[in-house]
């Protein structure tokens, strides 16, 4: 669905924990011939762990299984620190990255391999 509506003209900013290579690679497909910036948001463990508990509807522990996990896809367009800063900082970072490199290649380099 969401790169049906970036196909029709779209700006869409989709948020996903990606923790399987096999939904990792779903997405590849799909968002092939979609102008797409693969963006990993980074965080301590710690951090995600303390997250997961103030959330209050989280099953405890899944921020720790799931933490090797999510980033181990390759390269990102973009990396942000979201302990360091705000998710408005981090919003202008990923906004001031995108307006410096001009064109996303992180997933065209992951389907590539």
């Amino acid at each position: 669905a969401v790169a049906a509506m970036a196909r029709e003209g779209n700006d869409i900013i989709f948020d996903d924990v990606i923790y399987d290579s096999a939904y990792f690679r779903s997405y590849l497909d799909a968002l092939d011939g979609v102008n797409a910036w693969f963006v990993g948001v980074k965080i301590p463990l710690h951090v995600a762990e303390e997250r997961e508990r103030q959330r209050g509807d989280r099953a405890i522990g899944h921020a720790r299984g799931h933490f090797d996990l999510v980033h181990c896809h390759g390269q990102y367009d973009i990396e942000v620190d979201a302990e360091a800063h705000s998710a408005r900082e981090c919003a202008a970072q990923i906004v001031a990255e995108m307006n410096r490199l001009g064109e996303p290649h992180a997933l065209a380099a992951a389907r590539a391999r």
